[in-house]
């Protein structure tokens, strides 16, 4: 596969994951959020390992430990968001975990010396100003944003590991002990974070979320996330991934009703500019060898 391809799925994987974005702030209404987390990551569980049950043979020690890092850095991000929603706005948290952007190109140089290229830097530098006006951000300094920020940190390090890890291991079964690993996770949160019972409420919002976190973001998205990570650079991941809250705007209006000013659009129209100077420095730096 070639780079440009992967960047394309890369895309498609952003896309699927902001479409669950509404699905879900649906569903809490009825449900607690790692209810809805356990039954995202354990239908999914259950439909890769339906489909795919003769892949995931090749499990092995480093699935094992890998998949759990991963696992934990995932956890670690939703709780820390969930969390941070309490002491301040959404979309101050959705800013500041958007700047994930921004702390995945040093990792990645600083553990794996991955190379930083200007255009990396011009693109995300678009993208947290296309982010920041997205979110119509009012920025303070307490406990939500300290949680944001920790949550930002912990996604850092899931793209950049989950880049180092697809060339280790055998895919299917990185993915799916990664998964494993949030279910387990999110049910022991069920009993001592949220003690309430890991029976749903099934109603028409529970059936939406879980089609499109579950089927959509889990069992396509994580998948393809993995796979596409093989052929491109954490970095550029990490500019594709500022798409995700451009797809739940565009899905709060069409589908939701929701309202976004001029700033927002103009906003969201950066971040696709960002994107686009990703890909294009990517072409010219390979046509120039």
């Amino acid at each position: 596969m070639s780079e440009f391809r992967a960047d394309l799925g890369m895309i498609f994987v952003a896309v699927a994951f902001g479409l669950g974005y509404l699905p879900t702030a649906l569903a809490v209404g009825s449900n607690d959020v790692f209810v809805l987390l356990f039954w995202r990551f354990f239908i999914a569980c259950l439909l890769v390992g339906a489909i795919f049950f003769r892949r995931l043979k090749n499990i092995g020690k480093n699935e094992l430990r890998y998949g759990f890092l991963l696992g934990v850095f995932v956890f670690l991000g939703f709780v820390s968001s969930a969390f941070a929603l309490k002491f301040t706005a959404s979309s101050s948290v959705a800013f500041i975990v958007g700047l994930n952007v921004v702390l995945v190109p040093f990792i990645a140089n600083v553990m794996f010396k991955h190379k930083i290229y200007a255009y990396a830097y011009f693109g995300v530098g678009l993208a947290v100003v296309g982010l920041y006006l997205v979110g119509n951000t009012e920025l303070g300094f307490g406990w939500g944003e300290i949680l944001a920020l920790v949550c930002a940190v912990a996604y850092s390090f899931h793209i950049v590991f989950t880049s180092r890890f697809v060339q280790k291991c055998d895919l299917f079964g990185l993915v799916f002990m990664q998964t494993i690993a949030l279910c387990a996770f999110c049910l022991i949160a069920v009993y001592l974070i949220s003690d309430v019972s890991i029976v749903p409420v099934f109603d028409r919002n529970f059936i939406i979320a879980m089609v499109f976190t579950a089927l959509i973001g889990t069992a396509f998205g994580s998948f393809a996330q993995a796979l596409m990570q093989r052929y491109t650079t954490p970095v550029k991941v990490a500019i594709f991934f500022t798409l995700e809250p451009v797809t739940a705007g565009v899905a709060g209006v069409v589908v939701g009703g929701e309202i976004l000013s001029l700033l927002q659009i103009f906003g969201a129209f950066l971040i696709i500019f960002g994107v686009l100077v990703s890909e294009v420095g990517s072409y010219l730096r390979a046509k120039n060898g």
